[in-house]
């Protein structure tokens, strides 16, 4: 167990390192979706989106993909890019090992996103969060981030994505990492 998240460290993912990012969500997802979707939705979601030309795409597109480290362990991620509204920045991923929850961890990698987003120029960050997901809800709005709407996506295969649009506003310092 971790006392503080002051212990984390964040670094940049390259491209060689998207097969522990794909690694890393392999291990994150079953913890965080595994009471709300069914496993199969789990299965492909997880083989669309971490499949190595998609993050690849990702990558190549803007987004920019950021390790929690503690020591030299890789943690956890965030990933996260620009979106049409040039003041805004979309988290697109952030997720942490279920040993390293509950510890101010996650709320670190948020503000460290925070941080980021706003040094490059952004104004506001917002993210999708599944309904069903209260946990990750409450954590978000515990670091500043309010409900915008309400959306549902059709992503394939029969597959919804049934999100709320979460936003905050980004008044943190553009200074050093946390």
């Amino acid at each position: 167990m971790i006392n503080s998240p002051d212990l984390c460290r964040f670094a940049a993912a390259a491209p060689h390192d998207l097969a522990d990012i794909t690694a890393l969500a392999h291990a994150t997802w079953p913890a965080a979706y595994g009471d709300i979707l069914a496993p199969e939705q789990i299965s492909w979601m997880l083989a669309e989106q971490y499949n190595a030309e998609q993050l690849q795409a990702d990558m190549a597109a803007g987004i920019a993909f950021v390790y929690a480290l503690l020591d030299t362990r890789r943690i956890g991620f965030f990933a996260y890019g620009p979106t049409d509204n040039p003041h805004e920045a979309l988290l697109h991923k952030i997720y942490l090992l279920p040993e390293f929850q509950s510890q101010g961890i996650g709320s670190a990698m948020l503000q460290e996103a925070r941080r980021r987003c706003r040094c490059a120029g952004f104004t506001s960050l917002c993210l999708y969060v599944n309904q069903h997901n209260q946990r990750a809800i409450r954590a978000y709005q515990r670091n500043g981030f309010q409900i915008a709407r309400s959306e549902v996506f059709e992503i394939g295969q029969g597959f919804v994505r049934e999100d709320y649009l979460m936003c905050a506003s980004l008044t943190v310092t553009c200074g050093s990492s946390v």
